[in-house]
């Protein structure tokens, strides 16, 4: 409720309620974390498409190395020796 006595001490017209934001669980944090790393992915691609950004491109890379282990690490991909 400090939002709705900042917008009426500053005399916002048709401004009455502002909610405040809910505690997000888990799945929700999760996603908006996922959502995060989508857009700046996306700007990544942009920067390199644009202004071919060597920058981005070693990020880009760095990404995919982390994202690429951890990919194998998950189940399936353990290598069985059958020696």
């Amino acid at each position: 409720l400090t939002t709705v006595k900042k917008i009426a001490e500053s005399k916002i017209p048709a401004i009455e309620y502002i909610e405040e934001p809910k505690d997000l669980t888990l799945m929700e944090k999760f996603s908006q974390k996922l959502r995060e790393l989508k857009e700046l992915l996306e700007a990544t691609l942009q920067d390199i498409k644009e202004n071919n950004s060597i920058s981005s491109y070693l990020w880009l890379l760095l990404f995919s190395l982390g994202y690429g282990i951890l990919h194998a690490m998950g189940p399936r991909h353990r290598c069985i020796s059958s020696v």
